[in-house]
């Protein structure tokens, strides 16, 4: 991934300089080809990034954050619903309330997943769903199943 995208990138770069010089579609379809040959390229080189081991568990908070995002984000809504129930009046733009609810996610999330596995709203939704499964995590990569 990280080579092709690099490739497609950089193929797309020099052509839009060379042959297209002015706005056009081509231009236009060069430009978005090299966007898109760049994304290839850093999820490639991100990929190649969290295979070590060390990254991993540095990364593993946020990892636990995005196994779940249905508890964490109703959590915000909730606190910044509490937080503008409290005071009205105080300011929208506060970078504080952002950082505050940055690190009091990953620390809730990473403590969560160590002592209880899934997330709440996650493991309720699981149970209402009727799936008995607990802690699937996606891998996409489905068992292929015949009716024949």
């Amino acid at each position: 991934m990280l080579g092709s995208g690099l490739v497609v990138a950089v193929a797309a770069q020099l052509a839009l300089k060379a042959l297209f010089g002015a706005p056009s579609f081509a231009a236009e379809i060069s430009a978005h080809l090299s966007a898109i040959g760049v994304a290839v390229a850093l999820v490639g080189g991100l990929c190649l990034i969290s295979a070590s081991k060390v990254v991993s568990i540095i990364l593993y908070p946020l990892g636990s954050v995005g196994m779940m995002p249905l508890t964490i984000y109703t959590g915000h809504v909730l606190i910044l619903a509490l937080r503008y129930a409290l005071d009205p009046t105080q300011p929208v733009k506060d970078q504080t309330v952002w950082i505050l609810l940055t690190l009091g996610s990953l620390v809730f999330a990473t403590l969560w997943r160590l002592l209880l596995g899934q997330g709440p709203l996650e493991r309720a939704l699981r149970a209402l769903d009727g799936s008995r499964q607990k802690n699937v995590r996606p891998t996409g990569i489905e068992p292929m199943t015949s009716t024949v």
